[in-house]
């Protein structure tokens, strides 16, 4: 993309395991901890990479964070190039 005159341009597909609003903590850090276990498995892992898909465990506040910043850079994005959803 940086030949063809977007420099900086990064757009990765990215998927994320979310919990409806207002689960108690407990229950979400219960859910991270297993995930983040499942994640660590050698198996599971490998998996996953011999599917294309790059595995990425982190905690909820580091979830939340990189959701916000992915709407901030595309909603900025959507707006500067007045793209709207009908």
């Amino acid at each position: 993309m940086a030949e063809s005159g977007v420099p900086g341009f990064d757009l990765a597909a990215w998927n994320a395991l979310v919990a409806p609003r207002g689960t108690p903590r407990e229950i979400v850090s219960l859910l991270n901890a297993h995930v983040v276990a499942i994640l660590g498995e050698a198996d599971t892992r490998k998996r996953l990479i011999d599917l294309g898909v790059q595995p990425v465990s982190g905690t909820p506040k580091q979830l939340g964070a990189f959701i916000q910043s992915e709407t901030q850079k595309w909603g900025d994005l959507a707006r500067k190039a007045k793209i709207t959803a009908d």
